[in-house]
Parts: structure tokens; sequence; C-alpha cells
């Protein structure tokens, strides 16, 4: 199941990696997309982030971002962790960050 975040305010999203995540290479895996279907993927490796970390940060354009955590399950590493930073326009005040973290219903 896809998760959204959604920033009101915000121009641009900067998307920024613990540098401990990691997760068993290709079988689990972190992907971000424009939209809820996760047809318009965005990010570095197609907004794919799978293996040892650390992970590159990217940037995308507007309020919103989607994500998915695919695991198969054999293996279990240390997981995954990232801030959002939304960039405001200039005449708006800036939103706060938010950190996500898996949680027992995105495993």
């Amino acid at each position: 199941t896809s998760r959204c975040i959604r920033m009101p305010g915000a121009v641009r999203l900067v998307i920024e990696f613990d540098p401990r995540c990691e997760t068993e290479d290709q079988n689990d895996w972190l992907q971000f997309a424009r939209d809820e279907g996760m047809t318009h993927l965005v990010g570095p490796k197609n907004g794919r982030f799978t293996g040892k970390g650390p992970w590159p940060s990217f940037e995308v354009e507007g309020d919103t971002i989607w994500y998915w955590f695919r695991s198969d399950g054999a293996d279990e590493r240390w997981g995954f962790r990232f801030t959002v930073t939304p960039v405001a326009a200039a005449t708006a005040s800036p939103p706060r960050p938010l950190t996500v973290e898996p949680t027992p219903e995105v495993l």
C-alpha cells in the first residue's frame, strides 16, 4: 500500500535518508512517486532505494509525494528512515519537516 505525504504550502520537498538505511538488496525496497498508483516515479534509480546506504537525497517539485515499501520478508536488515523537508515560496511561512520510519502497518 502506498502512503502519501502532503505538506501544504511547499513548492518543493527535499527527501534525506538516515545513513544507516539498509534493506535486503533487490528483494526489499523503498520507492517514491508523484501519484498514488506509483506510475510517475521520482528520485534517483527510478525512485527505488535498496541495499546498504547511504542513500542519496533528492528533491521533488510540489507539495506531495507518495512512497511504498516492499519486502519479501526473508531477511531482516536495519530498514529505512527519511526526513521530508518542505521548501516554501518566499512569501509563505515554511511548514515543518517530517521524519518517516516504518511502522507495523507499513511492513
